[in-house]
C-alpha cells in the first residue's frame, strides 16, 4: 500500500522519522488559527465600520459648523436691517419734533421730543450691535446722527424767521448727513447680503461634497468588509468540506483515499487525528 509523505501520521522519508503529529503545533506560531482568523475578521470589520462612522460624523460636524456660520451671518444681516428701520424711525421723529417746534405748541413739542429720544435710544442699541462686527459703519452712522436733530431744528427756525440762506445751508448739511447714513447702511446691507449668499453657496457645495465623501467611504468599507469576509470564510469552509468528506469516507471503510494535508491550524490537527484513525483501522 502506497502513501504519500503527508499520508503517514508518524514517519515520512523526508522527515527523518520525525513525528508529524507535532508539525501543526510547531507551525502555528507562523500562521493564524481558525479562531484567530475569525477574531481578526470581527475586529477588522469593527475597525472598518468604526472608521467609516467616524468619517461620517466628522463630515456631519463640519456641516453643523457651516450652518452655525450661516446663522451668524443671517443675524448680522438682520442687524443691518434693524439699524435701517431704527434710522428711518429716528428721522421721522426728528421731523415731527421740527414741525412741533415750528408750530410753537409746548405740549406737542414735549411729546415729539420724548418720541425722538425713544427712537434715538432704539437706534443707539441697534448701532451697538452693528459695532460688534462692522464698527466702521456704526461709527459713521453715529457721527452723522449726532447733529441731525439740531440741523433739522435750525433749518426750521431759520425758514420761519425768513433767513432763507441760513435755512438752505442747514438743509444742505442735513441732507448730506442723511445721504451719508443711507449710503453707509446700504453698503453694509449689500456686504452682509453678499456674505450670506456666499456662505449659503459654500454650505451647499460642502453638503454635496460631504455626501459624496460619505458615500465613497461607506462603499469602500462595504467592499473591504466583503472581501475580508470572503477570504476568511473561504479559508475555513473549503478545508472544512475536504476534512468532512474525508471523515465520511474513512468512516465508511474507504482506506486508500487522499487525506487532507497537515495544516498549521485546527484542520491540521484534525488531519493528523484522521490519519491515526485510518492507521488503526488498517491494523
Amino acid at each position: 500500500m502506497l502513501y504519500s509523505a503527508w499520508d503517514h501520521p508518524r514517519t515520512a522519508p523526508h522527515t527523518g522519522g520525525q513525528d508529524l503529529t507535532q508539525a501543526p503545533s510547531r507551525m502555528k506560531s507562523l500562521f493564524l488559527s481558525v479562531r484567530m482568523r475569525l477574531l481578526a475578521l470581527c475586529l477588522g470589520l469593527v475597525f472598518v465600520l468604526g472608521g467609516a462612522s467616524s468619517s461620517v460624523l466628522v463630515l456631519m460636524s463640519q456641516g453643523h459648523d457651516a450652518r452655525d456660520a450661516e446663522q451668524d451671518q443671517f443675524q448680522r444681516f438682520e442687524t443691518v436691517l434693524a439699524v435701517q428701520q431704527a434710522q428711518s424711525l429716528f428721522r421721522h421723529r426728528s421731523g415731527q419734533l421740527s414741525s412741533a417746534s415750528a408750530v410753537g405748541e409746548e405740549t406737542g413739542r414735549t411729546q415729539a421730543r420724548i418720541a425722538q429720544q425713544a427712537a434715538k435710544a432704539t437706534l443707539d442699541a441697534e448701532l451697538a450691535k452693528l459695532a460688534t462686527f462692522d464698527p466702521v459703519s456704526a461709527s459713521r452712522v453715529l457721527g452723522a446722527n449726532s447733529r441731525i436733530a439740531r440741523l433739522s431744528e435750525q433749518a426750521m427756525v431759520a425758514m420761519l424767521g425768513g433767513r432763507k440762506n441760513e435755512a438752505a445751508v442747514a438743509l444742505k448739511d442735513l441732507q448730506q448727513r442723511l445721504d451719508q447714513i443711507e449710503d453707509t447702511l446700504r453698503a453694509a446691507n449689500a456686504r452682509e447680503q453678499s456674505a450670506l449668499r456666499e456662505l449659503q453657496l459654500h454650505e451647499h457645495l460642502q453638503v454635496e461634497r460631504a455626501l459624496l465623501v460619505a458615500s465613497v467611504v461607506i462603499a469602500v468599507a462595504i467592499v473591504i468588509g466583503l472581501i475580508a469576509t470572503f477570504l476568511v470564510v473561504h479559508s475555513v469552509i473549503r478545508p472544512l468540506q475536504i476534512t468532512t468528506d474525508a471523515i465520511r469516507q474513512v468512516n465508511a471503510g474507504a482506506i486508500e483515499i487522499d487525506l487532507p494535508p497537515i495544516r498549521p491550524d485546527e484542520f491540521g490537527d484534525m488531519a493528523v487525528a484522521l490519519r491515526q484513525f485510518r492507521d488503526q483501522a488498517e491494523r
